[in-house]
């Protein structure tokens, strides 16, 4: 850890087994568990010209008169942590840009029903805090009226069955024609531990149904009511 064999070590002081920096960044720690306190921290330390992770845990040695002879000291070596934990929080960044960007609702609620990620589009509704969301139910942020239209698809969801449907979006003065679609999240022993949920805005393509629909039942009025015989014939007659 140090550089020097364990043998060489015995009888020496800290200060002199550690350099004057890396002693001066520790002796806070080395005050705290003189003084009988338990702690821990981590700490980088270069070995062999590369920057290395420690978890480092100071445990008081008390005596049974209540005074400390000394410590014992744990370091482990967490680079790897420490590596795989930057590379999570960059892909959470990059996963975080994305579903930002993206014209939709997004976000994850976990086993309890409680949401545990959404995107910034949930900002557009009015009095919704994206950073107050996290934690809270559906009934919570949308009420219980919402919670009761969506019930039905989010215990289907959280039973493993992915679910696609539309519904009106009608909430704090928002009316809204949304597709949405609940994707199950399943862990490595096959339980459904949450579900990712996305809704998209259809409204315009709705309207575009309904209008076509009133148009199909108004030809069909008129068609069914001219005293003649009408019919359509296609391009191959």
């Amino acid at each position: 850890l140090y550089g020097i064999p364990a043998e060489d070590a015995i009888g020496k002081t800290i200060n002199v087994i550690m350099d004057a920096d890396f002693y001066k960044r520790n002796k806070p720690y080395v005050t705290q568990v003189l003084n009988g306190e338990w702690t821990q921290f981590e700490r980088r330390a270069e070995r062999k010209g590369k920057l290395e992770w420690d978890r480092v845990t100071y445990v008081p040695d008390i005596n049974k008169k209540g005074q400390v002879d000394g410590f014992f000291v744990l370091a482990e070596n967490i680079t790897d942590f420490k590596r795989i934990q930057s590379e999570l929080m960059a892909s959470e960044k990059r996963i975080r840009t994305i579903t930002d960007n993206v014209p939709a609702l997004i976000a994850y609620i976990d086993a309890d029903e409680r949401y545990q990620f959404c995107n910034r589009v949930y900002k557009k509704i009015p009095g919704v805090d994206t950073k107050e969301m996290i934690g809270k139910s559906i009934q919570e942020v949308f009420g219980d009226q919402t919670y009761r239209e969506l019930e039905e698809q989010i215990h289907l969801a959280l039973k493993g069955e992915a679910t696609s449907f539309e519904r009106m979006l009608s909430v704090r003065g928002i009316n809204k024609y949304m597709q949405y679609e609940f994707v199950p999240d399943t862990n490595l022993d096959g339980a459904t531990v949450g579900f990712y949920s996305m809704a998209v805005d259809v409204s315009d393509r709705k309207e575009a149904e309904l209008r076509l629909q009133s148009s199909e039942g108004l030809l069909r009025t008129v068609a069914d009511n001219i005293p003649a015989f009408v019919s359509f014939i296609d391009s191959e007659n």
